[in-house]
């Protein structure tokens, strides 16, 4: 029996680097193109601190990494904050989580606790819990269920599994017409890429991939294999997201049920010369977000520019679902955009920020920055001043850095400054230093465990 239509559903599916960017329509993912022809495609989703444990510490808050303090990987968000599984709970949801966690943290950074069992208050009041901190060996993948301490293996590849147990639990809560949250975590597409299932990794050995126009010459051979298997990884969720789609059509909650697939945050995959996350480029930056209502049908295969972000989960699903919002969030309820009471101004803008320079940004050479995405430009200061501005209209693969133009467009670039400190001021952010923060928030020992060996200067490529 289907649940009230008064409550609704909802399933947020988000992935673990499975970045936006335009190279991504190579992919075969025949589930997630049903998915945006039914529902709503955000075309400027982003993920402003492109980190795992950032991201997921601002999904499970609706708050900003300085506000709930997980700034690097590693570090622990503390559970005196009200989390999403709370807010829905007082809406009289049941609660679900499955898959990685990854904001348990250590308290002293490193992988000390990434295979641990985590401690019923660091899960944030989630009513049940099946997952692990952080790994990435997806086919002998550990997990942990709800209070019990001895670690069990998902079967085979853990995507596949997590999902599986997500439709037992979609079927119980229908049964018992109960309106839930289920969070499902996926591992994949993250590295290593060379580990999805074989009948997914066959789909590409016949497809001439296309490399994107800003990985430079010397690193077209490394993308070429590792895109091969990223993509490999997301066509094997794309068939997990086509389980999720049949179980609530076989439960009758289609019409019932919200469902949201996306990722915490890209990955560089040698464009610019880079590897891994964190940066402000596109790659790094862009997510899928594909959001179906069933409210919202006759918005199906339509797009929305708002740039919705991890800190507006919260309110966003919250708003979308009729529910009381929650008093202790920062990020914006875009529902009344997403169902056309509101329109878009010059000022919805999404916010790049990573206020510690660590991990991948100390192995380039990089300074911690703050900026802006607009629907049409990206406009990113560091400690320095001034550092990156791009249209990515007329240059969708950010080569040309507008500021170390000849016409570098003094007019945009002040237009752009003011709208980012604008930004910065509403959310409290004063722009400190690194190192300020490192102390402020004692981070030094988790910053000298993000290091991922010898520091390379980085230059664009471009120039």
């Amino acid at each position: 029996m289907a649940t009230t239509p008064s409550l609704k559903n909802i399933i947020f599916i988000f992935a673990d680097q499975w970045r936006g960017t335009p190279d991504i329509s190579q992919c075969l993912t025949p589930s997630l193109d049903k998915l945006k022809n039914q529902g709503i495609n955000f075309r400027n989703a982003i993920s402003g601190c492109s980190q795992c444990s950032p991201y997921r510490g601002s999904l499970l808050t609706g708050l900003y990494p300085l506000s709930h303090g997980v700034l690097v990987n590693d570090s622990t968000l503390s559970p005196r904050h009200n989390s999403i599984a709370e807010a829905f709970k007082s809406n009289g949801y049941k609660t679900a989580y499955i898959g990685k966690w990854h904001v348990y943290g250590s308290p002293s950074g490193g992988f000390d606790h990434r295979n641990s069992p985590i401690p019923s208050q660091y899960r944030l009041g989630f009513d049940y819990w099946q997952g692990n901190e952080c790994n990435h060996n997806y086919n002998q993948s550990p997990y942990y269920l709800n209070n019990h301490t001895t670690q069990q293996t998902w079967d085979g590849y853990d995507a596949f599994a997590q999902t599986k147990m997500a439709r037992k639990l979609i079927k119980k809560f229908s049964s018992k017409s109960q309106p839930f949250l289920l969070m499902l975590s996926w591992g994949p597409p993250h590295d290593p890429y060379h580990t999805a299932p074989d009948k997914f990794k066959d789909l590409y050995k016949e497809i001439d991939i296309k490399i994107p126009e800003n990985v430079p010459e010397e690193h077209q051979e490394k993308a070429h294999n590792q895109l091969r298997g990223y993509y490999s990884h997301i066509s094997a969720l794309d068939r997990c997201l086509k389980i999720i789609m049949k179980c609530l059509k076989r439960s009758a909650l289609e019409k019932n049920t919200l469902v949201v697939v996306t990722s915490d945050h890209g990955d560089m995959l040698f464009s610019q010369g880079l590897t891994r996350k964190l940066y402000p480029f596109e790659e790094s930056v862009r997510i899928p977000f594909v959001l179906r209502d069933p409210d919202l049908q006759h918005q199906a295969g339509t797009t929305c520019d708002a740039p919705i972000d991890a800190p507006d989960v919260m309110p966003t699903l919250l708003g979308l679902a009729n529910l009381k919002q929650s008093s202790h969030t920062e990020g914006r309820n875009w529902a009344p955009v997403i169902r056309g009471e509101e329109t878009l101004s010059d000022t919805d803008v999404g916010l790049l920020n990573a206020a510690v320079c660590s991990g991948p940004l100390q192995l380039y050479g990089m300074k911690a920055y703050r900026g802006v995405r607009t629907m049409r430009h990206t406009y990113v200061r560091n400690e320095q001043g001034p550092w990156l501005l791009f249209d990515n209209y007329n240059d969708p693969y950010q080569k040309d850095n507008l500021i170390q133009s000849s016409n570098n467009a003094n007019g945009l670039l002040t237009d752009l400054d003011d709208l980012l400190h604008q930004k910065l001021k509403v959310t409290g952010d004063r722009f400190q230093t690194s190192h300020q923060i490192i102390e402020q928030f004692r981070l030094s020992e988790h910053v000298k465990k993000t290091g991922l060996g010898s520091s390379v200067c980085w230059k664009s490529p471009w120039n």
